[in-house]
């Protein structure tokens, strides 16, 4: 019965060495493995993560241009002389017709009243002449003659007072002066420059438009401005250059407005333009996400539902003072808002989402 005894003992302790021994490999594979796990898991490159919600929005052209007057003309003097009155001064307003400077006449007038007397002797003669050869008392020779001489009488007449005309320099048009050095005793010579004559009403911002955008832009199009002086105002597209500037590659857009838009307008003021075009879905971001491919187009670097990077590239729809819109992205995002600089397309990665998302309302 003793022998029995210790047989069952013997038996069970080897057993119970047998499991030991078992379960103590288990528990180091499974240590093993554990271990093996969190060296793949810290090998990962770690980022910060956001999700994203796209919203509508509207693409915005913005550009800068300056102001500039409607029209801009010379004033010429058409004669020659001394210069024995200035009306008007630099930034006076002036009507058209209006005289800004009269020129000294001389003997003109002296002139006008001596080839008017002249020019009645001569109409007296032709008159006389025309009476004889209706009675058959004077050839038609003579006639002709004397009809020549009162058309010339007559012209001389026109030329002097066209002349005298001329010695008031007048505005071509409605205005205002600038650029005008003419004072009292000055000598004027004909085709001499008097001074530059801007009319406001209306008056044009000039813009530069990017060949990218410029298939937005048509005439009549209805243009929002607003100017470094802080007045708003509205206009429309009248010009749009058919030839791109070849160093900026950009097309001269002019946009006119109406001078009662705008107190006391000046040429050369700067004008920022904010275009609004259709609404598209769009991420609002920081432009530091933004990357540049080998093809040098924008993209950001998002992460799919395998933690695997995806490079994506984007359209700039508008920038703000705090973002930029950006689109060609699903609606839902999960955006790689820090460390995308220590990753490549394709790298699998260890992902911290942040508690905070982009709305992206505007």
């Amino acid at each position: 019965m003793q022998i029995k005894l210790g047989h069952y003992i013997a038996v069970a302790i080897i057993i119970l060495v047998t499991i030991w021994i078992v379960s103590g490999l288990n528990i180091e594979k499974t240590q093993d493995d554990s271990l093996a796990d969190i060296k793949d898991i810290s090998a990962l490159t770690n980022v910060q993560v956001v999700k994203s919600k796209a919203s509508m929005t509207s693409k915005i052209i913005q550009s800068t241009g300056e102001t500039q007057a409607g029209r801009i003309g010379k004033i010429t003097s058409q004669t020659s002389g001394e210069v024995i009155a200035v009306l008007k001064t630099n930034g006076d307003f002036v009507n058209k017709g209006e005289i800004i400077v009269k020129v000294d006449p001389s003997d003109l007038k002296v002139q006008l009243s001596s080839a008017k007397a002249l020019q009645k002797q001569r109409r007296l003669e032709f008159e006389a002449n025309q009476s004889l050869q209706k009675q058959g008392l004077q050839n038609k020779t003579f006639l002709a003659q004397s009809n020549t001489a009162y058309e010339q009488s007559k012209t001389s007449v026109f030329s002097l007072e066209l002349r005298i005309k001329r010695l008031n320099i007048t505005a071509p048009f409605s205005g205002t002066i600038n650029n005008m050095n003419l004072e009292l005793g000055s000598f004027v010579s004909t085709g001499m420059s008097i001074a530059d004559l801007f009319d406001f009403n209306p008056f044009q911002v000039i813009l530069q438009i990017s060949e990218n955008d410029i298939k937005h832009i048509h005439i009549d199009m209805p243009i929002a401005i607003q100017l470094i002086t802080g007045e708003n105002v509205n206009g429309n597209v009248t010009f749009i250059n058919s030839s791109a500037n070849l160093s900026t590659r950009t097309f001269k857009v002019e946009v006119t407005i109406e001078q009662n838009s705008v107190q006391s307008p000046k040429a050369g003021i700067t004008a920022k333009v904010f275009i609004p075009l259709e609404k598209t879905n769009a991420h609002k971001l920081s432009p530091a996400l933004l990357n540049l491919d080998d093809n040098g187009m924008l993209t950001i670097f998002t992460i799919d539902d395998d933690n695997i990077v995806v490079s994506n590239q984007v359209d700039i729809v508008k920038s703000e003072v705090d973002g930029t819109w950006v689109s060609g992205l699903p609606h839902d995002i999960n955006l790689i808002v820090v460390g995308q600089g220590f990753v490549e397309p394709g790298d699998e990665i260890n992902p911290a989402f942040r508690p905070d998302s982009l709305s992206n309302e505007e």
